[in-house]
């Protein structure tokens, strides 16, 4: 495990390699990719969440929404990085609105 301050420090310093021979670069965007995969995953838990809660199906959700039923199912498994205006379509197809917080 590397520690998240000495990590940033080595970087601010611009070396690039820890002294255990890891590339911190490569480490970085490790990192950022599997906080990219969690917050995809929470949005497509919280999409699956509201859409059940309204008894719709992906099928459903599919022909009020215009986004195929396959996109809708890697969505809500967190591996589909969809675009603001997929999830505005959905969320338009189910009476929501988008919160960005």
């Amino acid at each position: 495990k590397i520690d998240r301050i000495a990590f940033h420090e080595l970087i601010q310093k611009e070396e690039l390699v820890d002294s255990r021979g890891i590339d911190l670069l490569t480490l970085n965007r490790s990192m950022e990719e599997v906080k990219n995969y969690e917050e995809r995953r929470r949005m497509g838990e919280r999409l699956a969440e509201v859409r059940k809660e309204l008894g719709i199906t992906q099928q459903g959700l599919a022909m009020r929404s215009g986004i195929q039923q396959g996109n809708i199912a890697r969505i809500e498994g967190g591996k589909y990085n969809s675009t603001f205006d997929t999830l505005t379509a959905l969320a338009s197809a189910m009476g929501k609105n988008i919160d960005i917080v």
